[in-house]
């Protein structure tokens, strides 16, 4: 006995996890895991490097309450 749910699971893409998916996207890409970003695209001795520890230094005085500044994290 096969039931609704077996009818349209079976009628949908493999890549379809729910029946609450967004009908509208067409594909979806799979990112790189981090390790692999990194060995491709180092940054040490960069002023990528410099701006990721001035803008951490920044982050944790806000948090400290050691500004005037408001941190908002969408």
């Amino acid at each position: 006995m096969t039931t609704p749910l077996d009818n349209y699971l079976a009628a949908v893409p493999a890549d379809k996890t729910s029946l609450t998916d967004d009908e509208r996207i067409e594909n979806i890409v799979p990112l790189p895991p981090p390790e692999h970003l990194i060995r491709f695209f180092p940054i040490q001795g960069t002023p990528v490097e410099s701006l990721i520890s001035e803008t951490r230094r920044s982050v944790r005085q806000i948090l400290h309450g050691r500004g005037d500044r408001l941190l908002v994290v969408m």
